[in-house]
This record gives C-alpha cells, structure tokens and sequence, in this order.
C-alpha cells in the first residue's frame, strides 16, 4: 500500500509511506542539492583509498567512510545528512508524539564499485560513540536508519535496494525491491533487514549517503544535565 503522510515538524514536508510485512518505508526524493559537487566530495573520498589499498575486501559489503559529512563541514555531504535528520526527527515526532527531541546521528559514505563481489542483508540497530582515535566509548539502541543516492549504476538491472523481514530470507518470503535513482532518499526502521544488489557491469560507482539516528527527549536531556561554571 503507498500512501501519503503528512510529517509532524509543521514545514508540509511529505514523504511516500510504504506499508511492508509489518514495517514502514519512507522514501522521497530531492533536487536541492548541488549533485555534481556531491559527487565529487565522494570522488575525494573514494580515491584516497585507492591510493592506500584495494578498497573492497573479501567479504565486505562495499567500502563505509565513517563520519564523512565531518570531511567536508560546510559541502554537500553534510546538507544531505541534514536533510535526512530533519526527515527522520519528523517521522519519529510523527509516531511518538514528541516534537521536542534532540537527535545523534552516525553518518558515513557507502560506495561500491563494479569490483565489490559481495552483498549481504543487514541492520543497523546501534550507534557506536567513538573517540577521535577510533575507540568505542558506548553503543547506543538507533532509531531509524536514512539513506540517500547520490550516485546510482547507469546499467537498468542493477543498482537496487532490496527490504525483507528477516536477514534470513527464504525463497517463500517477500522481498521488496526498489530501484532508486540519483537524488531518492529512504528513511526506514532500525531493524528492517536490507541490501543493495551488486552493480558488477556498471561504471558508474554507487554513491550513498547513509546516517543512524537516536533520538532524545529534550526534556528529559535537560534535567539528566547540570553545568557547572569554569574558568576558561
């Protein structure tokens, strides 16, 4: 069933709603972003590791630049994972009720060339909090997962992303398809299983901006915080 909703943060932003096996998709689409500079911060990215190594390994689903919209603090990148904060803090309001929330959000760039030889069906359920160094400090239960196409496979039976309930899929279950194309954005549930197909004759390299979020109550924020004055 598609239909439309409207979202809760009073700004008449709509987004497409997909009822799937029990979970909702929600997927637009958006034209507000420079797209060739986009593509060209992930470019950046993306060649840089190829002068370090071979950037997809055996058994990896593609190559994750973690916080990426930090690379680049006032380009593209980082409008997109705006947009798509507003987009989930609006979805969430929506169905919780509140609108007074503050949002952590983990970021990073997927891409996958024709040379990734591997897809597999996952979640995303925690937000890892890490120091500079990389070092784990906690993990936080997520709440929605957002994704946004930056670049897609040029070749029309590649390219797509695919939902099931389970990450184990039988032949008997329903797998939902979608085949995005550059600018589609998704917000979906934490824990609804998905993978994106291979793109192994395109040349294009598939360009995905991706974020976790975990939402807080600000008022509970508030009163859980005290700050004390220093002297700086």
């Amino acid at each position: 069933m598609l239909m439309h909703a409207r979202m809760a943060n009073g700004k008449n932003s709509y987004m497409k709603k997909i009822d799937y096996n029990n979970f909702e998709l929600w997927m637009d689409s958006s034209t507000s972003f420079n797209n060739k500079l986009l593509i060209e911060e992930c470019n950046v990215l993306w060649n840089l590791l190829l002068k370090r190594r071979n950037p997809h390994q055996p058994g990896q689903p593609g190559v994750q630049i973690k916080s990426a919209a930090g690379y680049f603090p006032n380009g593209e990148v980082q409008k997109v994972v705006r947009l798509l904060t507003k987009e989930a803090e609006g979805i969430y309001s929506l169905y919780s009720g509140n609108t007074n929330i503050r949002s952590i959000v983990g970021s990073w760039i997927y891409i996958s060339s024709n040379e990734n030889k591997y897809t597999g069906w996952h979640t995303h359920e925690s937000l890892g909090i890490n120091t500079h160094a990389g070092e784990l400090i906690d993990t936080l239960d997520a709440d929605l997962t957002a994704v946004y196409y930056a670049q897609v496979p040029e070749i029309e039976d590649e390219g797509f992303i695919q939902f099931a309930s389970t990450t184990k899929p039988s032949e008997k279950d329903r797998v939902l398809q979608i085949k995005p194309k550059a600018g589609d954005y998704f917000v979906f549930d934490k824990s609804l299983p998905h993978r994106p197909t291979l793109n192994e004759k395109s040349k294009n390299i598939r360009y995905v901006i991706a974020a976790t979020m975990k939402f807080l109550d600000c008022d509970l924020y508030s009163n859980s915080v005290t700050y004390s004055k220093t002297l700086v």
